[in-house]
């Protein structure tokens, strides 16, 4: 087989073209690859910056503030990648001064879509930075995000999904979710400056941190609504499909935990559940986890407002297992199964006067384990 190497004049021009960026790191696996087959207004540029990273300069968006990118291939080398949203030349962190981006002549994008279509999922090594406007990024490969030490930069709200996006009227309405995995390692997801941070796919593996400001974590075959907030939580389309996996649809390891002022997590999973080994904290706010199958708690969970654990099937919070609500309530409830208590739970209350723990199951509740609070402690089954 005879090799003919690319030119730099081919590689520069090829990359004017937004036809290949691929990073140097591990030539053979990262890459990021506009979709040719996507309509030319879903077709970002792909260009270096001066120190050799990866400069997208996103498609203008629509009326509606959207930029919609189609890749055929996503990666973010541990160097990091730029998503040029600047009108005029803008300092960035990871690549210091870069140029204006020409796609956006009518105004800055609010919302940078990043649709992956590909049968590999993408691999998120480094951050991804907004440069310019702040807007929200999200990043949407149906076969898989597997991040491994990444994080996003001036993004107003980060979204890793492994749905579908579908839009309607120039915006993006809800999320299909039928197949994908997202796993967290390496040292973990820094989404720290978004203010929301969004993770729906089919199932999610956490085996590093994860830092946030506001964290839903939605896992399960489902039509998810693309406008989720504090306050209304996840709106679901449709109804979860039968899956045969034997894991868990939320699987946090010891080396894994969720960091975040609220943390709102919802399994649809269709029976397969929600497992805590590692630590699992809302440094300002509540915890709340809602899940079709069981909930295994074996690590820490903990939250300065207050707790509420919500399970179709059996809840157990096993030897190991803390679960603390620093200044509110803690409430747990099985809905068809029981409830085994063999570790810890303690309730002080502050604000809302003395923590309560509420215990509740349809089944018995088995209690070998200590139960402390300031208020009240209501078992009942």
């Amino acid at each position: 087989m005879h090799r003919y190497p690319l030119t730099p004049l081919a590689v520069h021009l090829f990359s004017i073209l937004g036809y290949l960026f691929i990073l140097p790191a591990q030539a053979e696996q990262l890459a990021i690859l506009p979709d040719k087959n996507a309509p030319i207004a879903q077709r970002p540029t792909v260009l270096a910056t001066a120190n050799g990273i990866p400069q997208i300069n996103i498609q203008t968006p629509n009326k509606k503030g959207l930029s919609h990118n189609q890749y055929h291939q996503f990666d973010v080398d541990r160097k990091g990648v730029i998503l040029n949203n600047a009108r005029k030349n803008s300092q960035t962190q990871l690549a210091g001064w870069v140029q204006a981006n020409p796609n956006l002549l009518g105004g800055e994008a609010k919302i940078i879509l990043n649709e992956v279509n590909s049968q590999r999922p993408s691999e998120l090594k480094g951050y991804i930075e907004v440069a310019g406007k702040r807007a929200e990024v999200i990043i949407a490969n149906p076969n898989g995000l597997h991040c491994n030490s990444c994080g996003t930069i001036n993004a107003s709200r980060t979204t890793l999904t492994t749905g579908k996006p579908y839009l309607n009227q120039d915006k993006i309405t809800h999320y299909r979710v039928n197949q994908g995995n997202i796993t967290i390692s390496g040292k973990g997801l820094d989404s720290s400056q978004s203010d929301y941070t969004d993770i729906i796919a089919h199932n999610v593996k956490i085996d590093a941190g994860i830092w946030a400001k506001e964290l839903t974590v939605i896992t399960g075959n489902n039509s998810v609504n693309a406008n989720i907030t504090a306050q209304n939580g996840v709106v679901y389309l449709g109804q979860s499909i039968s899956d045969k996996s034997p894991h868990f649809s939320v699987d946090v390891s010891q080396l894994g935990g969720m960091y975040a002022g609220h943390i709102h997590l919802i399994d649809k999973g269709n029976g397969l559940g929600v497992r805590n080994a590692g630590h699992i904290g809302a440094a300002a706010g509540e915890v709340k986890i809602t899940t079709e199958g069981q909930l295994v708690n074996t690590g820490y969970l903990d939250a300065k407002q207050d707790i509420t654990l919500q399970s179709q099937q059996q809840i157990e919070n096993q030897t190991t297992g803390v679960i603390y609500s620093q200044q509110g309530h803690l409430q747990a409830t099985s809905k068809q199964k029981g409830i085994q208590q063999q570790g810890s739970l303690i309730a002080k209350g502050k604000a809302q006067g003395k923590g309560n723990i509420t215990l509740k199951a349809k089944e018995t509740i088995s209690q070998s384990g200590e139960s402390l609070a300031e208020g009240n402690i209501t078992y009942q089954a």
